[in-house]
């Protein structure tokens, strides 16, 4: 069991101190910049930091991010730490995935937690590379996603969605890379 230790930089006492001074709002967005393993690591620095983590806006999971760690254990992180967010508005949730035991069911999870907080950004990126299998991505993605800005997926299968509409209604971009559809009807009702 590998423990995780914040980042290199912070753990220095004098820039834990001008660090830990500066406002909330943009520790935020500094934390914003970093993957989501160090965004975590930081509640170890001091109580202030204790749960800041858990409001920053924007996070990316990236399971090459750690070489060493197995795709179960990325997929825990990921569970949990979407559990404990408590931002009330993710601006942007993205995946790296580059394991090759992506799961579908994992992603259905992740999709519905970025779901429940308003998630305007949304990024799955999966390496087809590594993964054998594209990710097959959950009907609730068609018509949950009430606020989502911004759509971007990379190796992904939708699914016939016929028995629901599919309705983006805030939708502004979307960028579809290596994505499977069920069929013509789909398109036409996606890019509606």
């Amino acid at each position: 069991n590998t423990k995780t230790s914040p980042p290199l930089i912070l753990q220095h006492p004098l820039v834990m101190d001008w660090i830990s001074e500066l406002p909330e709002a943009l520790l935020l967005r500094i934390l914003s910049s970093v993957p989501a393993k160090d965004v975590v690591a930081t509640m170890v620095l001091s109580k202030r930091w204790q749960f800041l983590w858990t409001r920053v806006p924007r996070l990316v999971y990236d399971d090459s991010y750690d070489e060493d760690i197995e795709f179960v254990k990325f997929s825990r992180f990921v569970d949990r730490s979407l559990v404990f967010h408590e931002a009330p508005v993710f601006e942007t949730v993205h995946f790296k995935l580059s394991k090759e035991a992506c799961a579908s069911a994992d992603i259905r999870v992740w999709i519905k937690a970025a779901e429940n907080r308003g998630v305007r950004e949304l990024i799955i990126h999966i390496d087809k590379s590594s993964c054998k299998n594209p990710a097959i991505l959950p009907r609730n993605l068609y018509n949950g996603c009430r606020v989502l800005v911004t759509l971007k997926l990379n190796n992904a299968v939708f699914v016939d969605a016929s028995s629901s509409p599919v309705s983006f209604p805030s939708l502004k971009t979307l960028s579809l890379v290596s994505v499977k559809y069920p069929g013509d009807e789909f398109v036409k009702s996606l890019l509606s």
